[in-house]
């Protein structure tokens, strides 16, 4: 093969990758709101303390307010953790 025939066959691979990967890889959203250290443990940890949160409102014993208070710790110790190591 002489080298422009290899020039224009690197380029057309290039261009189909690219063509591919931008079909198929979604792309992330940046806004100013946006938060880099989110991950997807810091959201289940959210939800526990949300189902935390609401069964301690629905009993209102000393017991599920202590179980409360000890997710709602654990879940702003991995935010400081998550924003400190991203």
């Amino acid at each position: 093969m002489r080298p422009e025939n290899l020039e224009k066959a690197a380029l057309e691979l290039e261009s189909a990758i690219v063509q591919a990967a931008a079909e198929m890889i979604s792309q992330l959203r940046v806004v100013e709101r946006s938060k880099p250290w989110w991950n997807s443990e810091l959201k289940e940890k959210r939800k526990e303390l949300h189902r935390a949160l609401c069964i301690y409102k629905k009993e209102r014993s000393q017991e599920k307010l202590l179980r409360w208070k000890e997710i709602r710790n654990n879940y702003f110790q991995a935010i400081r953790k998550a924003k400190t190591t991203h």
